[in-house]
C-alpha cells in the first residue's frame, strides 16, 4: 500500500535541496519545506511558514550541515505589543497532490514533522491548520527552538526538542567562508566609516 499510494517522489528527491551558506537576509515572508544543506543562517524579517519536514543533507564537502533560521518582526508594519503579526515561525501542514502518484490530494497530512536546525521566532511559534487531525500533530526539533512570544494554545500537541551541538559541526568543517579574497582600496587603506559599539549585555538562557 505504501509503495503505490503512500507519499512518493518529492519526499525522497534530494537533488533540489535549499542551499544556505553564510548569511542570507530576506525582507518578507518565506515558505520552507523539504531538504536543506550548507552551513549558514537564514534571517527573515517577516513570517516563516513551514509546510512539513525540514531535513538536512551533507554539504558539498561531505560534512554535516548546520542551518539556523531566525524570524524577526517587521518594525515598519508590526507595532503590536500583545499579538505580533510578523516574526513568527508557523507550522502550516497541507494536503499536497504533488506527493501522490495518483495525482489526487493525499488524504493525510504530516502528523509528526521533524525539523533539523536552530530556530528562533521573535513573534512567536504557532501552528496554522483547519485539519480535524490537528490535535494529533506532534513536532520534533533536532537542534534548538526559542521564541520571544509564547502562546501554548496555538502550538502543536507535543513539542519535543533534542539538543544538538551544531558548534561541533562548525568546528570540524574545513569550509572556507570568506567570500571576497581580492584586495580592495577600501580594505587596503581603511577608508570605511566605522562605528563603535555603544553597549551590550549578556543574559542567561531561559526555557
Amino acid at each position: 500500500y505504501s509503495r503505490y499510494l503512500g507519499n512518493p517522489t518529492r519526499a525522497h528527491d534530494t537533488s533540489h535541496a535549499v542551499e544556505i551558506n553564510g548569511l542570507t537576509y530576506i525582507k518578507g515572508d518565506v515558505y520552507l519545506e523539504g531538504w536543506m544543506k550548507g552551513k549558514g543562517l537564514l534571517v527573515v524579517e517577516g513570517n516563516v511558514y513551514i509546510g512539513g519536514d525540514v531535513l538536512t543533507l551533507p554539504d558539498d564537502n561531505g560534512g554535516k550541515s548546520s542551518i539556523g533560521i531566525i524570524a524577526l518582526r517587521d518594525s515598519d508594519h508590526d507595532t503590536s505589543v500583545e499579538n505580533p503579526t510578523t516574526g513568527k515561525i508557523v507550522y502550516k501542514p497541507h494536503h499536497d497532490s504533488d506527493w501522490s502518484r495518483l495525482g489526487v490530494t493525499h488524504p493525510f497530512i504530516n502528523l509528526s514533522p521533524r525539523w533539523e536546525g536552530c530556530f528562533h521566532a521573535a513573534g512567536g511559534f504557532e501552528m496554522e491548520t483547519d485539519s480535524k487531525m490537528q490535535k494529533l500533530i506532534n513536532l520534533e526539533v533536532v537542534g534548538n527552538l526559542s521564541t520571544d512570544y509564547f502562546d501554548r494554545r496555538k502550538m502543536p500537541n507535543d513539542v519535543k526538542i533534542t539538543y544538538y551541538n551544531w558548534q561541533d559541526i562548525l568546528s570540524q568543517s574545513s569550509y572556507d567562508f570568506s567570500v571576497d579574497k581580492s584586495v580592495r582600496y577600501g580594505t587596503k587603506y581603511n577608508v570605511a566609516v566605522t562605528k563603535d559599539m555603544i553597549s551590550w549585555k549578556e543574559v542567561d538562557a531561559t526555557l
